[in-house]
């Protein structure tokens, strides 16, 4: 028995033919868009509003009995009114897929209901949550999926298809060792009428899993499947009524991004879709028709293989188009530097035959050339009181002119020279600071770089050249901060021996890494340099040990202590430490994996057109060298969908090709006796047309393939030819006339008989049915085997020389045909009478 097309709306079957509707056409699924039906109604006259169909479900599906598979459902979102003499009002209505509703439902956050969810933060982030921490891509969406906001407002649109109305279980992982040893009921939830779905995430380490335990509709506990490893921190227990097969999908997605994963905004599956994209680029979201959130990967499809020319003619030649311009046959992610800590001594390592362990006293300043000089000619007094050598000074002032100030300093042994001061390699780089008592506002307190000075003798003066302007000339006192002068070094100084370490010493660790405190107990994390103070009065073990401030110089290739580490200790006296230890960041390049990880060239860029091109990524997120296998999982990732060349465009086919009118299929294309150069392409089918044509047969169909293995769906139209689709009359489209066409076509030219056998096949290259395609047969089967590369005599022009579409077919055939075909389309009354005459022959 020949199938049918079943409309159904809100829950009832509509009687095509009580209702003189028909299907014109549909996209069942697009990738990155919405799907879409197009149906027609003769209405004859105008009725009152509200029309009965607008807004409500409707699906679309095709079998030998009702309900059929369903291959669209959706809801009527529009429809246009048009007035045709033979028939009077036609109503053409419009429907949008399930992803149109999903698109109503907007991020929600449940810690802060907010529409902004944020996952994998970095630690010092003020927002970041330790339980979202260390997620997979994967995890972060079955969170946010199974918050209970966003549940209830996706059931409410019928997306997601959740196994039960139950919310509010909680579970707490508990950690022994580096694994899952049980997981413990924290919340009974409610509402529960099968056992929700238990996930582990987070916490460092992998495979842990457990199922829970339901009974009266709350949870009653968790049974431990695997225990897992690598674990530091307990996971976050995951509870979610998503159905397995979005659970599947999303257990497949185990990167864990080394940046911050955020959903936002008033569309959740647009968001999650976005992000899920910037580690995934060859997936896309799909509602299928039953409401579930789907998660496919385009190199996961079936390939099909379509052969031109072949047993199945109903296959047109194809228009593809090929794109290097955006392709890369070598992929290179870099990150943010690769720091190692360090730590460095005075005091050799025991065991070590150096006479330093890293660090060395470095105190010589003026005439002191040894450190021994340096050390005899300091006093704890050239530190301690405020003078330059500390960086500082500070007097009374009067104000010359609005650029020059005078300044007499509380150190009356203070002596300047000339343009001791100024901004210059030889000057200190000094900033004065003035004050004025008797101003109010912000004006009170002002400050300027000093480009001048004149030379000032111990109790003088000396005045200062500002290099901009003050606000008044009233300011009374200062400050004056500058470089210290070298005698500021001793005890404070400290040169890096090994000159590779001293050139790569940084500023910071690029994340906390680990240091012992300094009185020895456990370990701290640390992101900055850390200098330790070390004395006894044995000069051995056991140490007081105290913590003091650090610069660090890899130009010099020095550090320095914020104070002398000879005043540590000693009560003022000095007392020069037993050892100085410092832990240092320092960096040895930058981290970076690269694809192919073999090293060399991949895709079919470079086996194919043989080019030879490299993409630099860089990921600033990535700091953590430990990172690294998962960086390679998603530098791979990416180079899956930059390594080929991309292949677009569309194949036709005169029938309803159902294997395609759901995701999850690609096409590789040969020819029959000949090579294609796409065998091995398979190209994933990226959306689907169908043009039903109803008529005294039964309904044919056109299917139109749009193939793409770009990683975001491409829409330059302008390479590629256009589908086969034309202008819609009256929901017919222009194919549809073309069958109609053809018909009277081949009655006038070869006869009844012969056009009845070629017209039913065509029909029947919609319904598929066996007899049908029995008339094939004889000498029926060689014209129509016309549509291969070399076609018989009789229709053999239908496709000879590679006409790619229904329309160069009509022209092969006959020309005035199809200028006369397309004129009546043009007009708009071919398809008004083909409408009428489909619906009297199927009443």
């Amino acid at each position: 028995m020949a199938n049918s097309d079943y409309l159904t709306i809100n829950g009832s079957q509509i009687n095509l033919v009580t209702y003189e509707c028909t299907i014109d056409r549909c996209t069942p699924f697009v990738r990155g868009g919405i799907p879409e039906l197009s149906f027609s109604r003769i209405l004859g006259k105008l009725t009152a509003l509200p029309d009965s169909w607008s807004g409500q479900s409707v699906s679309w599906s095709n079998g030998s009995s009702y309900p059929g598979t369903v291959y669209f459902a959706g809801d009527v979102v529009g429809y246009s009114d048009r007035y045709e003499p033979e028939v009077g009002w036609v109503r053409e209505y419009r429907a949008l897929g399930l992803r149109n509703r999903a698109d109503y439902v907007p991020v929600t956050d449940s810690n802060t209901l907010s529409d902004t969810a944020s996952y994998n933060l970095p630690s010092d982030d003020i927002y970041a949550i330790l339980a979202r921490e260390g997620r997979t891509v994967g995890q972060c969406i079955l969170d946010l999926l199974s918050m209970s906001e966003n549940v209830v407002a996706l059931a409410s649109y019928g997306i997601g298809n959740f196994t039960s109305t139950g919310s509010g279980g909680a579970g707490t992982a508990v950690l022994t060792g580096t694994t899952v040893s049980s997981v413990t009921l924290a919340e009974a939830g409610s509402g529960y009428t099968v056992a929700p779905t238990v996930v582990l995430a987070g916490g460092g380490g992998t495979g842990a899993s457990c199922t829970a335990t339901v009974s009266g509709g709350v949870i009653t506990g968790f049974t431990q499947v695997s225990a897992g490893t690598g674990y530091t921190s307990a996971p976050t227990v995951v509870i979610s009524t998503l159905p397995a097969i979005t659970v599947t999908d999303l257990a497949s997605l185990s990167i864990i991004p080394p940046f911050r994963v955020t959903f936002a905004g008033e569309r959740i599956i647009q968001s999650i879709e976005s992000s899920l994209q910037s580690t995934y680029p060859t997936y896309w979201v799909h509602i299928d028709t039953s409401g579930n959130i789907r998660f496919l990967n385009t190199l996961s499809f079936t390939s099909n293989t379509v052969t031109l020319g072949g047993s199945d003619v109903r296959w047109l030649m194809p228009s593809l188009h090929r794109d290097l311009s955006d392709c890369y046959s070598q992929l290179i992610v870099r990150g943010d530097l690769c720091v190692s800590g360090v730590t460095l001594a005075v005091k050799p390592w025991p065991g070590s035959t150096s006479t330093d362990g890293g660090l060395q006293e470095d105190f010589t300043f003026g005439s002191y050339t040894t450190n021994a000089a340096a050390i005899a000619a300091w006093n704890p007094n050239d530190y301690q009181q405020l003078s330059l050598q500390t960086g500082q000074d500070q007097g009374s002032c009067t104000c010359s002119s609005t650029t020059a100030v005078v300044i007499t300093s509380q150190n009356t042994s203070l002596t300047l020279t000339a343009d001791q001061l100024d901004q210059t390699s030889t000057g200190q780089h000094a900033i004065l600071t003035v004050y004025c008592d008797t101003i109010a506002n912000l004006q009170q307190m002002f400050s300027a770089r000093v480009i001048a000075n004149t030379a000032m003798t111990a109790g003088g003066t000396s005045t200062l050249t500002l290099d901009r302007a003050l606000p008044s000339t009233a300011y009374n006192a200062y400050r004056l901060y500058a470089l210290s002068e070298l005698g500021n070094v001793v005890w404070r100084r400290y040169k890096v021996t090994n000159s590779y370490i001293a050139a790569q010493m940084q500023q910071f660790f690029p994340y906390p890494f680990a240091f012992r405190n300094s009185d020895g107990t456990a370990a701290t994390l640390t992101t900055s340099p850390v200098c330790s103070v070390y004395w006894s009065s044995s000069g051995s073990p056991p140490y007081n040990q105290s913590s003091i401030g650090v610069q660090i110089d890899p130009v010099s290739g020095t550090i320095t202590t914020v104070s002398p580490t000879s005043l540590v200790y000693g009560g003022g006296v000095v007392t020069p430490p037993t050892d100085v230890q410092v832990f240092l960041p320092v960096a040895n390049g930058s981290l970076e994996v690269q694809s192919p990880s073999a090293g060399g060239y991949a895709g079919t860029l470079y086996t194919v057109e043989g080019v030879q091109r490299t993409k630099t990524v860089t990921v600033r997120e990535w700091r953590d060298y430990s990172l690294s296998a998962n960086m390679q999982a998603y530098s791979d990732q990416l180079f899956s969908a930059l390594c080929n060349v991309v292949v677009e465009g569309t194949i036709g086919y005169l029938g309803l090709a159902t294997t395609y009118l759901a995701p999850g299929q690609a096409v590789g294309i040969t020819g029959n006796g000949y090579t294609t150069g796409y065998e091995s392409v398979a190209l994933p089918v990226a959306s689907i047309d169908i043009q039903l044509n109803p008529g005294p047969e039964g309904t044919s169909y056109v299917s139109t393939l749009h193939l793409s293995n770009r990683q975001a769906r491409y829409t330059g139209d302008v390479f590629i030819r256009p589908a086969i689709t034309g202008q819609q009359i009256g929901g017919q489209g222009w194919a549809a006339n073309s069958y109609s066409g053809l018909s009277h076509y081949l009655q006038s030219g070869f006869g009844g008989g012969f056009a009845g056998e070629v017209t039913g096949a065509v029909s029947d290259f919609g319904s598929q049915g066996t007899q049908a395609v029995g008339g094939f047969a004889g000498d029926t089967a060689g014209a129509v085997g016309g549509f291969g590369q070399e076609g018989g005599a009789a229709v053999g022009g239908l496709v000879q020389e590679g006409a790619g579409t229904l329309g160069e077919m009509l022209g092969d055939v006959n020309p005035d045909l199809a200028d006369a075909t397309a004129t009546a389309a043009a007009n708009n009354q071919l398809g008004t009478m083909e409408l009428r005459q489909k619906l009297v022959h199927i009443s």
